[in-house]
């Protein structure tokens, strides 16, 4: 019984630092959303390094968990069926503000080519040329110009 109470304990362990690391993955997530909306890109870069890292973890230990001898144990412990969908939470929500993070950095992208159209869009912009130039030759009236 030794056995079976050292592997309870390890899966244990090992559930309750997944979970640990998803919720820290959570609020990585939720930082990037931030520094997304905030267009800041030298913020996101250092997110995303660490992201990266912790989605490392999470894979190496979900693969931990995959282990034969866990397995059996994982789907024949009551106890572990309540931390597991807990986890499973967790990842929902991590995907779906993972997700968010993707719509918004699109958006942003969107917005941005709308603007850049706006200043640079050629014969459509009286104001600028293609170049981004000002365009000296557009007058409004008799001796005013834009």
């Amino acid at each position: 019984m030794t056995e079976q109470n050292d592997l309870l304990t390890q899966v244990t362990k090992q559930f309750n630092t997944q979970k640990l690391r998803l919720e820290q993955m959570q609020n990585t997530l939720n930082d990037e959303l931030e520094a997304v909306k905030n267009r800041d890109g030298n913020l996101i870069l250092e997110i995303s390094k660490k992201k990266e890292l912790q989605l490392e973890a999470i894979t190496n230990a979900d693969k931990l968990l995959n282990n034969e001898k866990y397995v059996e144990i994982i789907n024949t412990t009551p106890l572990f069926s309540t931390i597991k969908n807990e986890i499973n939470d967790l990842l929902l929500q991590c995907k779906h503000t993972n997700e968010v993070i993707y719509l918004t950095a699109t958006q942003n992208q969107i917005t941005i080519e709308k603007v850049k159209q706006l200043l640079i869009g050629g014969s459509k912009n009286p104001t600028y040329n293609a170049y981004g130039q000002k365009n000296s030759s557009s007058s409004i009236g008799t001796s005013i110009k834009a």
